[in-house]
């Protein structure tokens, strides 16, 4: 065989393997061209080698480590068969994945011993701090810490983070949210390595501070880098060339949503999906250029993002007096045999406002027990509009105060007091405590811990430290749109908004590159009958306020073109509905997505979409409309606005984005980088804190609830005791007339932001 012909295959048959799906993956087509290597006596050349390592690391993704093992072992017998041609690197590199694939299968001794000389290579040739030693040091770590050796294990990972959080400092402005983030997130990784091994050894101050200390550099960093990115980007606004490829980012991300929502019966969904990974690989290229236009300040930014030597400090420092800040991590376990895997753990950090009171740390437990306590009372929450056709709603909350009374136990008690001494309590959640409402956990009084202090939340410590912009100017009210809007109708309205306003031309968006419950249960999305008047109220009640001019936009008139254009006002109210939608397996959804009609035809492809800031938004007039082919074809927005979508707009100025929407503070979970959905595009696109819900709220309730809060709000200017004040009212009002006050009522709505700051401060 041609050794071009045979170099061919081998991509040839790695590229098809990489592309099926993990159920689906076939090796046949590897060891046919290994076959025809050994067949054209062509074992001895490095392509052959290269393409044993690639097999093995196909073996190791279907957990296939046995084989993989002996894979790896040929490949480092071949290198050594290159007659003086043998590539120490190469060795190196083969070396480092034997030994993890030999931890996986428990075989420790062996292990330490392909890794040890691994990294020995790996320091002479590239020194001190490349990234090949910093992911061979990790498997050393994981190795020695599953043979009980604690000391040395804490010793190899602190110095891996250590490697790769310079070159996060070095190249991570670079790298995109997704890729950063998967980074971080992985199955293994080193933060659950390091905090794993507090747990299992002797703690004292300086070591859980040590701890916090890495939480505080690895959780939420990737947002972090995102609004420190976006806020420079803003800063560059006299550069042509940083605007242009800001604009081309923003128009791709509205492609991408259009394949998803738009009529497609000309496409295949398999046409769609290769459209769509053509535009996700052109905003990555545009993402590395706009990065690189930015000259140094990018790596200015990502470098100043890694040194916090003295944050620990200036995190106690940044709480108000009387205020706790509690951290939350998941832990993941570690493989180290065939059949054994360590269970994931949560673990807290609580920190006082105190500098002098030591960091604390507690173990809470396995978190596949603390999962299911969650998903059973998001299971209660979910039922209660049924269950109280047929139970009162006094049973309801007993039956609830009963699970929220464990789950306080579980995730508060360590801490109860201290909780007992504080008036103000930040909770930066993480994987599935995402979405626990910790207003409505019971403490061992029988109150709900909403009834005793205030509650806010961040995604991670970073958000207390990240400076905000000054606050803008104004209120936007998109409430109770027209789904049903035609195109035509919603041209008419935004020719009168664009006569009435002083802000950007509405219709100058598209194409223009250069230049009952509010839920998902129905087919159509459903007018919502309390939205208008909540967003009368809200206007009546800033209005001639501080928090003026207020802009009102209802029915026709609550178009995508009016968020799209919104500059960075002070307060933007949306009272619509909005989305999330979980990640399923594209086979699985292929039979609905060939049956689907209407919107549900756009569900369906956004069900199978990778990109969670695709699976998750809000909806405005028009939004019913979407899969009619005669409106696509005319130059407006849809009315369905993705996460996506709002992250490229612009809310650096704004101080609060209030979603009175069902489920808005959903998303994708994931370990220390928070959640993926629309609070976290709000927060990347710059606004200040984000009010969302965690679950389906109804109406009316949803009315009141805003009403109070607003009120307070306009006379304290305290967005989180407002937020906390209006929840204790509903709760009153409901025991007085009900004399019952479910969370379902009252629990959903949660704020998440930075410290609490003085109106027209630009910092902390």
């Amino acid at each position: 065989f041609d050794r071009r012909l045979l170099r061919s295959a081998a991509r040839a048959a790695i590229a098809n393997t990489w592309s099926l799906k993990k159920a689906e993956f076939s090796t046949e087509p590897i060891e046919q061209v290994l076959e025809a290597y050994a067949e054209s006596q062509q074992t001895e050349l490095v392509d052959y080698v290269e393409l044993l390592v690639d097999y093995g690391d196909v073996l190791v993704q279907q957990n296939k480590f046995e084989e993989a093992e002996a894979v790896f072992a040929r490949a480092s017998d071949s290198v050594v068969e290159l007659d003086g041609r043998g590539d120490d690197i190469m060795r190196a590199a083969i070396n480092s994945r034997l030994g993890s694939t030999q931890r996986k299968l428990g075989k420790l001794a062996a292990a330490s011993e392909s890794l040890a000389s691994a990294s020995e290579t790996q320091r002479r040739i590239f020194g001190d701090q490349s990234q090949t030693l910093c992911e061979t040091l990790f498997q050393q770590a994981i190795a020695a810490q599953l043979a009980g050796d604690a000391q040395r294990a804490t010793a190899l990972v602190l110095e891996s983070l250590r490697i790769e959080q310079k070159l996060l400092g070095d190249l991570g402005y670079l790298l995109s949210d997704k890729s950063l983030s998967s980074m971080l997130t992985a199955d293994e990784n080193r933060l659950s390595l390091l905090l794993r091994g507090l747990l299992n050894s002797e703690r004292d101050s300086e070591t859980v501070a040590q701890g916090f200390y890495w939480t505080h550099q690895r959780k939420g960093m990737a947002l972090d880098l995102s609004c420190r990115l976006r806020k420079l980007q803003r800063s560059r606004l006299y550069d042509s060339n940083v605007v242009r490829l800001a604009g081309r980012v923003r128009l791709l991300n509205q492609e991408l949503a259009d394949l998803a929502l738009l009529p497609t019966q000309q496409q295949t969904l398999q046409e769609i999906r290769q459209q769509q990974a053509s535009i996700a690989r052109e905003i990555a290229t545009t993402n590395s250029a706009l990065s690189l236009a930015l000259h140094g300040a990018g790596a200015e930014v990502a470098v100043d993002l890694m040194q916090t030597e003295n944050d620990l400090t200036a995190v106690q420092k940044s709480l108000p007096a009387g205020t706790l800040f509690l951290e939350y991590v998941r832990l993941d376990g570690f493989v180290n045999s065939l059949t054994e895997k360590q269970s994931p753990r949560y673990v807290a950090f609580l920190v006082q406002s105190d500098t002098a009171a030591p960091i604390q740390m507690a173990d809470l437990g396995k978190a596949d027990e603390i999962d299911g306590l969650i998903d059973e009372m998001r299971v209660q929450t979910r039922g209660l509009a049924d269950a109280l056709s047929i139970s009162s709603e006094a049973a309801l909350e007993d039956k609830h105060k009963q699970l929220a009374s464990r789950l306080y136990a579980t995730l508060l008690g360590p801490f109860a007091t201290h909780l007992a001494e504080c008036q103000i309590l930040i909770v930066s959640p993480d994987a599935n405590l995402s979405s626990v409402p910790f207003s409505a956990l019971v403490g061992d009084d029988g109150q709900y811990l909403v009834e005793r202090l205030d509650i806010s939340y961040v995604s991670s410590s970073r958000d207390l430290l990240r400076p905000a912009a000054s606050i803008g100017r104004g209120t936007l009210i998109l409430a109770d749109p027209n789904f049903d809007a035609g195109v035509e109708r919603r041209r008419e309205a935004a020719k009168e908004i664009d006569q009435q306003t002083d802000t950007r031309s509405l219709l100058v968006t598209r194409g223009s590159a250069e230049s009952d419950l509010r839920s998902l249960r129905s087919l159509r999305w459903r007018r919502l009958p309390g939205a208008e008047g909540e967003a009368n109220e809200i206007a009546e009640i800033l209005t001639g306020s501080e928090f003026g001019p207020v802009k009102k936009y209802l029915d026709n008139q609550a178009i995508e073109e009016v968020l799209q254009g919104a500059q960075s006002p002070r307060i933007v109210h949306l009272a619509t509905h909005g989305f999330y939608v979980p990640l399923e397996d594209e086979l699985r959804s292929a039979d609905f997505d060939s049956r689907a009609i209407g919107f549900t035809s756009g569900l369906a492809r956004l069900r199978t979409d990778s990109n969670p800031l695709m699976r998750s938004g809000i909806v405005l007039a028009g939004a019913n409309r979407v899969t009619q082919s005669k409106d696509a074809e005319i130059t407006m927005e849809d009315g369905w606005v993705t996460a996506l979508e709002i992250a490229s707009m612009d809310f650096q100025n704004t101080e609060l984005v209030v979603l009175s929407a069902c489920e808005s503070g959903l998303g994708d979970v994931s370990s220390g980088q928070g959640l993926q959905g629309i609070r976290r595009a709000f927060t990347s696109a710059g606004a200040h804190s984000v009010i969302t819900s965690l679950f389906e709220v109804p109406d009316a309730e949803t009315r009141d609830l805003m009403r109070g809060f607003y009120q307070t709000f306009a006379t304290t200017k305290n967005r989180v005791s407002a937020i906390n004040s209006a929840q204790r009212q509903q709760i009153a009002l409901r025991r007085q007339e009900f004399d019952a006050a479910h969370p379902f009522f009252w629990a959903s709505f949660v704020i998440s932001g930075g410290i609490e700051q003085p109106p027209n401060s630009a910092t902390h």
